[in-house]
């Protein structure tokens, strides 16, 4: 199959002879004179097909053509992307696994499924409007037909039943009809037929190819390919055949267009610059506008909604990546969703990806290739700001780790012939190296990490003759030894809390998670998959969960793939993969959340040097997305101390404009102050029925209800879960003016 055939999604259907006759003339389209560019803000995209990275993949940009993403890695082709009607999936054909299917994936390009399977050609899927229903075509009947099945590749069903080929089905948007191009009566031409393969009807009728019928999002017009005049361009025609109109005029073949979903522009592929590139018009033919630019054969575009909101924008996972060639840094959700690229660093590869404590920027290590060299570079979440920390161009630095105040980053140093432990601040001053090898082979001090309050440096080294855990103070002093075994142990990661530590370790054989306690002591194997390697553990915010990398999927134990994994910090309930690309994906670096209060916390030093403390007897969290702003946009406070304290005020809002209006008055009871007061709801529970006082009050609280005196805990927060914060809507409040 020739490239152009792949493009413009003939497939045998138009003549390949005379497409390559008419590449020799490049001419361009004409433009509207004077009239801009098309661009698009609606945060609508295309996704399109594109063999830039050596075989057709499917690949995402913004309308503008900005943020071109590539979606899927396989060794074959993945082609025909076709957005689901909500936005959520994408269709696509695939030779993956030997011969054309239709496979379906998020839009994030994460959970790729195949739907049908057999030994003929399935390709050119199509959504019904309610994305229920799949429209393609297949050969598996012995000649090409309409089929449709249900979204789940269920009840595949044949439409057409016809001698000739039927093929590139297009459902309308009631969902009433079908679209597609037949040679039936001699050679291709556009029909229609009831979505049950009842009532067709002919709606050209031409000598020449017409082809690749698409419905507009209103569904009075139809935008097709044809070569009546000569050369492939874009003509559109009312839904029953009438008005036919020539969109382009173009030497070069102009086919396969799509609608924007407000219906006023179209996308399609063309020749006419010298290669197959996307462009976009208006719907009368005007401002037609080339989106991409690579040398490579880029087509077959198709049009979908806004991305929905995401479920959740606070929580990540970082991970470092080579899906796309050299290794990149990636960000995606805690279920494995919504992967996306978060460098694009050519001719480099960018690896160890660690957090600010705000979680608002990334700390990472680039190496231009192919040279050993490599600096700490910090960007911004959405992929702004990026900047160099260290500059030592015949060097590498590696395993960049922030300290908890964000002011600092640790990293591993190369500076004094062998790695070493050394420390920077953010803004790339102030270089500090805190340890020093004392033997004349390299100690290897590797895998810096931060303790949560500061005060220590957990890492990795060689210096007792094999790899084990130390600690040393924030200073350097203080060495200490956490484990003691002759095999490797590598990769520290303190839990939230400071308590324990996650590291990998080959004791035991192979690689696997252990955690053991800060001093050293109840070090407990979580991970059991032998021979495979599980390595570089990560804590979830909440320390419920790790996070780490493994080829346990693999069947090659050394150089398979690496893939990301999640389990719970106890070893229970067993893993989930949240990654699956050829390759290497890992790295995971999890992303602090300023929602989570960590129980019994230690102090924690803020920017300004001092040690604030939190009381807690349990892990914390809020989830309602009304009350928390998000990562782009908040003013989060500048410690966990500041933050507690916003989170008392809150409860003190909540609770002290109810109750009774002694609530509002002073109270010495106890010791207890009013809501002018700077303390918030005592520490004890009492059930239902007894009285209470917050803060000066009696209130008696709802039937079947507890009252925690801490508003943080887990009933009280399971109820707030998904609702908004105020006054009027708490779900733990008296009637007003009623005591007790």
């Amino acid at each position: 199959m020739t490239q152009v055939n792949r493009v413009t999604r003939a497939v045998a259907l138009i003549a390949a002879a005379s497409i390559a006759a008419d590449c020799t003339d490049q001419s361009t389209a004409p433009r509207s004179p004077g009239r801009p560019s098309l661009a698009t803000a609606d945060g609508s995209r295309i996704a399109f097909e594109s063999n830039r990275d050596g075989n057709f993949e499917i690949y995402v940009m913004n309308a503008d053509g900005s943020g071109q993403t590539r979606l899927t890695n396989s060794p074959n082709a993945d082609q025909a992307p076709r957005w689901s009607p909500d936005g959520t999936k994408i269709a696509f054909e695939s030779s993956r696994d030997g011969n054309l299917e239709i496979y379906v994936m998020k839009a994030d390009g994460s959970t790729q499924t195949r739907l049908t399977n057999n030994a003929a050609i399935d390709a050119s899927a199509s959504w019904s409007p309610d994305g229920q229903r799949i429209a393609f075509h297949s050969t598996r009947d012995g000649n090409t037909e309409v089929y449709a099945m249900n979204a789940d590749g269920s009840e595949q069903i044949r439409l057409t039943t016809n001698g000739a080929v039927d093929a590139d089905p297009s459902w309308s948007p009631d969902g009433q009809q079908i679209a597609f191009q037949s040679n039936r009566d001699g050679n291709l031409e556009i029909y229609t037929m009831r979505a049950d393969g009842s009532g067709l009807m002919r709606l050209t009728t031409n000598s020449a190819v017409d082809g690749l019928p698409t419905w507009s999002r209103d569904g009075t017009q139809i935008a097709f390919t044809s070569e009546r005049d000569g050369d492939q361009n874009v003509y559109v025609m009312n839904a029953d055949g009438t008005g036919q109109t020539r969109l382009t005029d173009n030497a070069g073949p102009d086919a396969a267009p799509r609608w924007s979903p407000d219906g006023t522009q179209i996308a399609f592929t063309s020749f006419r610059d010298g290669g197959y590139d996307v462009y976009v018009m208006r719907a009368d033919g005007s401002g037609q506008t080339r989106l991409t630019t690579d040398a490579a054969v880029d087509g077959d575009p198709d049009w979908g909604l806004p991305a929905p909101p995401p479920t959740t924008r606070w929580p990540k996972i970082a991970f470092a990546s080579d899906r796309d060639g050299p290794f990149a840094i990636y960000l995606m959700n805690p279920d494995g969703s919504e992967q996306t690229r978060l460098t694009n660093n050519k001719g480099a590869n960018d690896q160890n990806p660690t957090w600010s404590p705000d979680g608002r920027r990334v700390a990472f290590l680039s190496r231009p290739l192919p040279n050993y060299s490599g600096d700490i570079y910090v960007i911004n979440a959405d992929g702004s700001g990026q900047t160099r920390v260290t500059a030592t161009p015949t060097t590498v630095e590696l395993n960049p780790a922030w300290s908890p105040d964000g002011q600092r980053i640790a990293f591993v140093g190369l500076e004094g012939g062998q790695p070493d432990i050394y420390v920077i601040n953010a803004d790339g001053s102030g270089q500090t190296r805190l340890t020093f090898s004392s033997t004349p082979e390299p100690e290897w001090n590797l895998w810096p990490a931060w303790s949560p309050d500061g005060r220590h440096i957990a890492f990795r080294s060689l210096r007792d003759g094999n790899y084990e855990i130390y600690v040393i103070n924030s200073d350097g002093s203080g060495l200490t030894r956490l484990t003691n075994n002759a095999a490797a142990e590598r990769e520290p990661a303190w839990s939230p809390d400071g308590r324990r530590i996650a590291f990998s370790s080959s004791r035991d054989g192979n690689y696997e998670i252990y955690v053991m306690n800060a001093d050293g002591s109840g070090q407990t194997r979580l991970t059991f998959v032998t021979p495979f390697f599980d390595i570089m553990p990560t804590w979830s915010p909440d320390g419920r969960q790790i996070a780490f990398a493994s080829n346990r999927d693999d069947a090659v134990v050394v150089d398979g793939n690496r893939d990301v994994y999640v389990i719970n910090a106890d070893g229970s309930g067993g893993t989930t993969r949240l990654t699956d690309q050829p390759g290497f994906d890992w790295f995971p670096a999890w992303r602090p959340d300023a929602r989570v209060v960590v129980p019994n916390q230690t102090p924690v030093a803020n920017a300004g040097g001092d040690a604030r403390f939190l009381r807690s007897s349990v892990a914390r969290r809020l989830d309602h997305p009304g009350h928390w702003p998000d990562a782009d946009g908040d003013a989060r406070l500048g410690d966990q101390h500041a933050h507690a304290r916003g989170e008392r005020r809150q409860g003190r809002l909540e609770h002290g404009r109810r109750g009774d209006n002694r609530a509002q008055q002073p109270s010495n009871r106890r010791g207890r102050r009013s809501l002018r007061g700077r303390r918030g709801c005592g520490y004890t529970a009492r059930p239902v029925g007894q009285r209470r006082r917050w803060c000066g009050a009696h209130v008696r609280m709802g039937p079947g209800r507890r009252h925690y005196r801490d508003w943080f805990s887990p009933a009280h927060i399971s109820c707030l879960r998904g609702r908004p914060v105020n006054t009027y809507d708490h779900p733990h409040r008296a009637r007003r003016g009623r005591r007790q």
